[in-house]
């Protein structure tokens, strides 16, 4: 989780529901605690899903144009040197 938005999201349920349920001022304290945890979590759900290599990962260059083409193939895409 991101630290800060959560820490912060926790704080504002808690000053919520600590400063009762008929003041209009913690009502929106503790929606906006919620939406700051939802946001947290997601920002490192984001982070988790970017930094996944997959096995099909450029891994080899082409001689003949220097360009980055999948480990595997028999011929560069741009410029058709056989590898």
């Amino acid at each position: 989780m991101n630290k800060p938005l959560t820490i912060f999201g926790i704080i504002s349920i808690f000053l919520g529901v600590i400063g009762g349920f008929y003041i209009i001022e913690f009502w929106v304290a503790a929606i906006v605690g919620i939406a700051l945890i939802i946001i947290g979590v997601g920002v490192d759900i984001g982070k988790f899903s970017k930094s996944s290599i997959g096995e099909d990962s450029v891994t080899e260059f082409c001689p003949k144009c220097g360009s980055a083409i999948k480990k595997g193939s028999k011929f560069c895409p741009y410029c058709r040197e056989k590898l």
